[in-house]
């Protein structure tokens, strides 16, 4: 197979894989770390601390839970930011592997360095062995292809 597509990596691309690389993860424990604050600042609050230690570790569990609200958000802007952002990226997949090409990168990803691919919603996260995941949109394959990585995994393994 030799499979050649093109994307734009614009404000929408990134939120879908912002969205998509995070929907097998847990969402429980997001918030505990300011939960953990405000219980400290509670605590210290009734043993008579200074007002000011305790509108310190208030306004941290404030910040914690912001910064869990707004992590997609953030993490999006980030990338509209950066220099690769608006820029279009090829992509083809053939027997050797995937390969992704841009103004900014160049990377190879052999067969052999996957361990599995997750096909989510709307696209396929490709996990290497070492546990690094690149996500790649259903909007830039067919189910052929994502049919063809899989199998080329499962031969692989």
């Amino acid at each position: 197979m030799d499979y050649q597509a093109s994307f734009v990596l614009d404000k929408a691309h990134f939120t879908e894989c912002f969205e998509e690389s995070n929907a097998g993860v847990s969402q429980k424990n997001n918030y505990l770390k300011a939960a953990l604050f405000l219980l400290v600042a509670v605590v210290m609050m009734m043993i008579g601390v200074d007002g000011y230690v305790v509108a310190i570790v208030l306004s941290l569990a404030a910040l914690e839970a912001a910064s869990v609200y707004y992590r997609r958000g953030w993490w999006v802007a980030r990338q509209m930011l950066g220099r690769s952002a608006g820029s279009t990226v090829s992509l083809t997949v053939d027997d050797n592997g995937v390969h992704i090409h841009s103004s900014h990168v160049e990377q190879s990803v052999a067969w052999s360095e996957l361990q599995r691919v997750l096909e989510t919603n709307r696209g396929v996260l490709l996990e290497q062995k070492d546990g690094v995941k690149h996500y790649l949109s259903k909007a830039a394959l067919t189910t052929e292809v994502v049919t063809f990585m899989q199998q080329q995994i499962a031969s692989d393994a």
